[in-house]
Parts: structure tokens; sequence; C-alpha cells
């Protein structure tokens, strides 16, 4: 907190459709080799709720 820069951060939504899940993610850690960053997105779909599904 002293240089008074963010580290790292995280942003999610998750959205619950009853017979679908979807996530989205936004990592940006630190990177701890040279001074710079990284950013990553990452993005997951669960189905469920349909007859015959387990």
């Amino acid at each position: 907190m002293t240089d008074g820069k963010l580290v790292d951060s995280v942003l999610g939504f998750e959205y619950d459709a009853g017979c679908w899940l979807g996530r989205m993610v936004w990592e940006r850690p630190q990177n701890q080799y040279r001074d710079g960053h990284c950013s990553a997105f990452c993005f997951s779909l669960s189905l469920s709720g349909f007859p015959g599904w387990v």
C-alpha cells in the first residue's frame, strides 16, 4: 500500500437461469518475474435441469 498501486485484481459475474449457469471471471495477477501484469479471462457454462441428465 505504500506505492499506491493495485497489485492483484479479480472481477467475476455469475448468472443462473435455472437450466444453465454462466460464469465470467477476469483476473490480473502481479507478475513476479518482470515489472508488469498479464490478464486472464475465463468463461464457464454449466448445463443442468434437463430431463434424463444427472
